[in-house]
């Protein structure tokens, strides 16, 4: 006879996945496509991320993944779990206090070619602290940002506001009531920058409604980017450009200096209006002459001096991209490129050495009317560590790059945790900790069986506790 019990937590920020390993003993389901979702898909540095995992292969360790720029140096996050009988897994980032705020990606990838993606926004945190000196924070127009607040009476009003001067000489001002915790304070309360703020300092305000006031300053800037459609061209061909986060209803000025074959180098230029958002869409074209090789595009806002760059190869040969460029035996790459020629059948392949040999990983695909092409392989599971050559080849051209092959990494041990026989009962004492709001509960109900009688029970349990709002403070108290 199967006992049950359940725990009720908090929706946010309490974050537990349980992982029942081996209790239920159904058979291994056909696996679907691969998926993954997130426990919240805006965090602040410091934060902590759980990320779920669905379809894929039963067992299998994963690797969850993260590339991050650390004040503004790139690092690669990483952590590995195991996948259940189901094909499911759970896992944790926790994101370093000096990530810089952007959109990246989460990826998955099992050894037996499954992975799923998902996008994560880091965004900004800004402390307010009743007596002391305010704090800087820089914010970007058209994102939000967290705030965060101490100082203040058990369960107070709070009413925040901000003005931010715009580029059109108006003033569009924020301002949000909310309330602080038993414990007077305030968790990542959110709000948004407008897109037409004007670059520079403004003051945030919290006010309680006692009188007690914390200020911070925010300083706003603008991080405009630029994409080109293709990232090799040929001679002659036409360049189409995607610019986005630039001061709104703005002209940019786009401009690329190229050298010529047989004539004097020459810089092709234009200038775009961006739409209420910041983005713009244009085109430059290259004359039939001009030289193969590197170069940049450059797009400057005329409203505030912005700049953004993108880089462009210019090549009368095909080009090839794999992603991720190092990978764990058994992983799955993506293998993508342009230039060849239309409509044309593209054969990309592997050469991976193994105990004993090379092995060859090869699969077909037709390139699109611009002549890109992409196509997935996998990396044998025995593959040795080292560098592995990557190839697309067709009648008229092949090219190719490397692939580094990495040790696998080691997964986090799950925790056993022992349960007395008749009935396990986690109690549930609320004592919010630091930082924590009246948030809304959830239950979660587990199932054990006994293995025979007179024998111990065990749960297999895979949790992570971003903030325990207990007060036995990361513990489970069972009875």
């Amino acid at each position: 006879m199967n006992s049950r019990f359940s725990w009720r937590f908090p929706r946010a920020p309490l974050l537990v996945c349980v992982a029942l390993a081996g209790l239920l003993g159904a058979a291994n389901p056909a696996l679907a496509a691969s998926s993954a979702s997130l426990s919240r898909a805006y965090a602040a540095p410091g934060d902590s991320v759980a990320v779920y995992g669905y379809g894929f292969y039963p067992g299998d360790d994963v690797v969850v993944g993260v590339d991050l720029l650390l004040s503004g140096r790139p690092k690669r996050l990483e952590t590995a779990s195991r996948a259940g009988a189901s094909g499911s897994l759970f896992a944790t980032i926790t994101l370093p206090a000096t990530t810089t705020q952007g959109i990246y990606t989460v990826d998955l990838r099992d050894f037996h070619g499954h992975q799923a993606t998902q996008p994560l926004t880091v965004v900004p945190l800004v402390y307010l602290q009743v007596g002391a000196a305010p704090s800087t924070a820089y914010v970007i127009a058209m994102h939000s940002l967290y705030i965060s607040a101490a100082g203040f009476g058990p369960a107070e009003a709070i009413h925040l506001s901000v003005k931010f001067p715009l580029y059109n000489l108006n003033t569009h001002a924020v301002t949000r009531n909310t309330g602080s915790n038993k414990s007077g304070k305030l968790y990542e309360f959110a709000i948004r920058i407008p897109r037409d703020a004007l670059a520079g300092p403004v003051t945030l305000s919290a006010t309680s409604q006692t009188g007690k006031k914390a200020q911070a300053h925010l300083i706003v800037v603008y991080r405009p980017s630029i994409t080109v459609a293709a990232q090799t061209v040929r001679p002659g061909a036409r360049i189409d450009l995607k610019g986005r986060e630039f001061v709104p209803e703005s002209n940019v000025s786009v401009s690329l200096a190229i050298a010529r074959s047989g004539d004097s180098n020459t810089t092709l230029s234009g200038v775009v209006l961006t739409d209420v958002y910041g983005a713009f869409t244009t085109s430059l074209d290259l004359p039939a002459s001009a030289r193969p090789g590197r170069y940049s595009v450059a797009a400057v806002n005329d409203t505030g001096g912005f700049k953004a760059y993108a880089s462009l190869s210019i090549s009368t040969g095909p080009s090839i991209v794999v992603q991720p460029a190092a990978v764990f035996p058994g992983q799955a790459i993506s293998v993508s490129g342009e230039n060849f020629a239309a409509v044309v059948h593209v054969i990309v392949s592997g050469a991976f050495r193994v105990p004993g040999g090379v092995r060859a990983v090869a699969t077909g695909v037709v390139t699109a009317r611009s002549g890109a092409y992409s196509a997935q392989l996998t990396v044998p599971g025995n593959a040795t560590i080292g560098t592995a050559t990557i190839r697309a080849r067709s009648s008229t051209g092949q090219t190719s790059t490397g692939l580094q092959i990495r040790p696998r990494p080691t997964p986090a041990p799950l925790a056993t945790v022992a349960v007395p026989g008749a009935l396990a009962q986690a109690t549930n004492t609320p004592a919010r900790t630091a930082g924590q709001q009246g948030f809304g509960y959830s239950s979660i109900s587990v199932w054990y069986r006994p293995v025979h009688a007179g024998a111990s029970n065990h749960l297999v349990v895979q949790s992570t506790l971003v903030r325990w709002p207990y007060r036995a403070s990361r513990q489970m108290s069972l009875t």
